[in-house]
């Protein structure tokens, strides 16, 4: 280093430290290191601290629904994805690649019925132990399937989404943004339901 430019740093640290006295400097090691109080004095979150849209009640029945559907939609994809590895019959190739469609369709409607409820400050919860707690879905059979065993389970656990999903849009009418985006989800499930009810209806 040429003494050039260890003139530069002799400027440099009374510079930084000017900085790092400054008023907002301190003001943003606060906001990092101390957390938020209520008017009680007591201690409160971050999320709790900033505003969030809507009221507290419909943002609480809106988490609990999106929570719900998110529990639901994961469960569905598991289902779907162990019937496309597990179809056997002479229907195999068509159903595999069905199936990969359906589960690969269900994947970004857990992401943003997750991201929505982190919108509305709460944290979304995927975990799978809570998931099969809590889910109305009902698990897939076991083992390699055939390929009508596999439409009669799907076509039952659609039904029970696409009723759900219309329950979460009755319950969520005072807050349109998610109304809308479960609205979205039904017209895809609806969608699938009628794919899966259009295979079985030949053998009927």
């Amino acid at each position: 280093m040429t003494f050039r430019h260890l003139g530069h740093l002799r400027y440099a640290a009374p510079i930084a430290a000017a900085l790092l006295a400054g008023p907002a400097f301190a003001q943003s090691t606060d906001t990092n290191t101390n957390p938020a109080t209520s008017s009680s004095g007591t201690e409160t979150s971050t999320q709790n601290s900033v505003s969030l849209p809507l009221s507290q009640d419909v943002r609480r029945t809106s988490t609990e629904a999106l929570q719900q559907v998110t529990y639901d939609l994961i469960a569905l994809q598991h289902n779907v994805h162990q019937a496309h590895w597990n179809v056997q019959g002479i229907e195999f190739y068509q159903l595999h690649e069905f199936y990969g469609e359906l589960y690969s369709a269900l994947l970004p409607f857990i992401d943003q019925a997750a991201e929505r409820k982190l919108a509305l400050g709460e944290a979304a919860d995927g975990r799978l132990v809570p998931t099969a707690e809590n889910t109305t879905i009902q698990p897939i059979d076991e083992g390699y399937l055939n390929d009508r065993q596999t439409l009669e389970l799907l076509e039952a656990n659609y039904a029970t989404m696409s009723s759900d999903l219309y329950s979460a849009i009755d319950a969520t009418e005072d807050d349109l943004v998610t109304q809308d985006l479960l609205i979205g989800f039904s017209h895809v499930i609806d969608k699938h339901f009628w794919q899966l009810r259009a295979h079985l209806e030949r053998g009927r």
